[in-house]
C-alpha cells in the first residue's frame, strides 16, 4: 500500500480530516510544524491528492531569493498548479507585499489558479499580534491551517488503519 502520509509525519490520527478537507478543497492554507521538512511533506501529500496533482508544484523561500524576478518568476512557474511558501514567518516586508498583490490577483497570473500553501515553523498569528507579518497577508492566506503537533508514540498503530478510513486510500 502506497501510503499518503510522510514518513516523519507528526499528525495525529484526528488531524487526518483536516488533510483530507486541504486536499479536496482548492484554497490556501497555512502549514504549521517543527521543521520545513515536515511541511514539505505535508504540502506534497496535500498536493497529490488535490485536482491539481497534474499541475506544478513549486517551492520559494524569500530569504534564498532576495530579489523580486526570482519570486515572480516562482510564482509564474506555479500557475495552475501550488506554491509552497516554505519559512513564511520569516518574509521580509517586502515579500509580504508583494505575495498580498499576488493574492490580490495584480499579476500576470491570476491569483485564482495559484493555489498557496505557507508553511511557518512558529505560528504566523503570533507574528501578526506583534506587528511583524502582514494581517492581511495571513487572512488570505489561512482559509486552513494544518497543524503538527508534537509526536506521540501512542499514535503509530492507528496511523495506517485510520488513514485509510479518512483518506480513502
Amino acid at each position: 500500500m502506497l501510503s499518503l502520509l510522510p514518513a516523519r509525519l507528526r499528525v495525529p490520527p484526528a488531524d487526518l480530516t483536516d488533510l483530507k478537507l486541504a486536499a479536496d478543497t482548492d484554497v490556501n492554507l497555512v502549514i504549521t510544524t517543527g521543521s520545513s521538512g515536515d511541511a514539505l511533506r505535508i504540502a506534497t501529500t496535500v498536493h497529490r491528492r488535490s485536482r491539481r496533482s497534474q499541475q506544478p508544484f513549486v517551492t520559494l523561500r524569500f530569504e534564498a531569493t532576495t530579489l523580486q524576478s526570482g519570486w515572480d518568476l516562482a510564482w509564474a512557474a506555479a500557475c495552475t498548479g501550488t506554491l509552497l511558501i516554505v519559512d513564511t514567518e520569516q518574509a521580509p516586508l517586502c515579500a509580504q507585499e508583494w505575495l498580498s498583490a499576488r493574492l490580490r490577483g495584480e499579476c500576470t497570473c491570476d491569483a485564482r489558479r495559484v493555489r498557496v500553501f505557507a508553511a511557518a515553523e512558529g505560528t504566523l498569528h503570533a507574528r501578526v499580534q506583534r506587528g511583524e507579518f502582514s494581517e492581511s497577508v495571513y487572512y488570505q492566506l489561512n482559509v486552513i491551517h494544518l497543524r503538527a503537533p508534537s509526536w506521540s508514540p501512542a499514535w503509530l498503530p492507528r496511523l495506517t488503519a485510520r488513514e485509510q478510513q479518512v483518506l480513502g486510500a
